[in-house]
Order: C-alpha cells, then structure tokens, then sequence
C-alpha cells in the first residue's frame, strides 16, 4: 500500500510574485550586508573624521594666533619707539632754539648796557630796562641817575664790540652767557676822570678789555637779563 501522507511534513513554500499594492520585501542579502560584522553606521565615521581633521589643522590655526600676536607685539614696539625719538628730536631742538635765543638776547644786553652817549643816554637807559628783570633791573634803576650824571657830565660815548660770547649752562627757561668784548671811551671835553684799570689809551680815546656773565631769565618767548656780574 502506498504510505499515507502526512500533514505533518514540511514543504518549501514555492515564491511568488507580489500581488498589486503589497510592499515589495528587501533583499536578505541587502540586510545581511548592511548589519556586516566590524562596520559601523556611516555617521559616527564621518565624525571621527571630522575630529581627525580639526585635530591635524589646530597646529596651523595656533601658529598663525602666534604670529598675529608677535607682529601686533612689534608693530606696538616700533610705534613706542617712534614716539620717542620724536620726543627726543623735539626736546634736542628745543634746546637748541633756547641756547641760541639766549645767545643772542645776552649780546644784545651786552652791547646796549655798554654802549651808551651822553646825547641820549636816558633814551637808551629806557630800552636797556625792557631788557632786564629780576635783580638786574633793580639795580640798574638804583644807578640810573648816577649814571645819566656821569655821561652828561664828562659828554661821554662809549661803543663796545664783542669779541666772544658762549653760553655757560642752558636750559628750556634759564641761561648763563659769558660775553667778552672791548669798549671804547672817548670824551668831548678832556680825558676820562676815572678809567677802568684795564683800559689802555690809543688813537684819542681808551679800549678797554672786559668780560661780563649775564644770567636770563625767559619769559613767554622773550629772554630778559636777571643778573649782571663782571668775570676777571
């Protein structure tokens, strides 16, 4: 007889193509493929390689802070340093400018004290106060009678040229000058009555050699004359 079939037995169920509208099932391989052992999801590898990459780039990013840092150190440098030679400069000429407007002011003070007339000496005793301050104005006031006296009296003229004159010491706003010249006496009416020791007679009239130090004083702009001493 032949065997009697069971229901029992397992049989391979033949495929078939899906029927309208039922989904279209994915490729066991595909999955397989998918879900291979040692492989990650895409993302968390392009990640890590992101992480790499910025990585590899920090050394160039600090270099290039580095360098952006020292130009901005020295280009802070060369502007201090530029600040201060122009300070400097500035200071040197106006040294300069002082010494020599004090220079100029003291033999101006030089000649117009010792060259004096009988004629106008009191006109010119006037301009020669505009010229001081301090203790030498005091004094040539204190003087100044005597001394219009003196050239009206013996119809005095004295006229002086400078041989020399350097500064002493110099600042922005006090000076020491030293002015050496020689000044000629003559008189109308007769010799002088009482010389300088260090005169010495020729041609009709007395030269007489001396050295005086002129203390200024600067005031604004101007350079005025505050002490009047003789130098041996």
């Amino acid at each position: 007889m032949p065997p009697e079939s069971s229901d029992d037995t397992l049989t391979t169920p033949e495929p078939r193509e899906p029927g309208p509208g039922e989904p279209v099932a994915a490729p066991q391989a595909a999955a397989s493929a998918a879900t291979e052992p040692g492989e990650g999801p895409a993302a968390p590898s392009d990640a890590a390689a992101d992480e790499a990459a910025a990585q590899g780039a920090s050394p160039g990013r600090r270099r290039a802070i580095l360098l952006t840092v020292v130009a901005c150190v020295v280009t802070l440098a060369l502007v201090a340093a530029l600040i201060v030679v122009g300070i400097y400069a500035h200071t040197a000429r106006s040294k300069i400018e002082a010494r020599n407007d004090a220079l100029s002011a003291a033999r101006q003070v030089a000649i117009d004290l010792t060259s004096l007339q009988a004629a106008s000496v009191d006109q010119q005793l006037n301009h020669l106060l505009t010229e001081l301050t301090g203790n030498a104005k005091t004094q040539l006031t204190n003087s100044r009678n005597a001394l219009t006296q003196s050239y009206t009296a013996e119809q005095l003229t004295t006229v002086s040229h400078i041989r020399a004159a350097g500064t002493a010491t110099t600042g922005l706003r006090t000076a020491v000058v030293i002015v050496a010249l020689d000044t000629d006496y003559s008189v109308a009416s007769g010799p002088l009555s009482n010389p300088p020791a260090t005169c010495v007679a020729g041609g009709g009239k007395l030269s007489c050699p001396q050295r005086i130090r002129l203390t200024l004083q600067r005031s604004g702009q101007v350079w005025r004359v505050s002490d009047i001493a003789s130098v041996a």
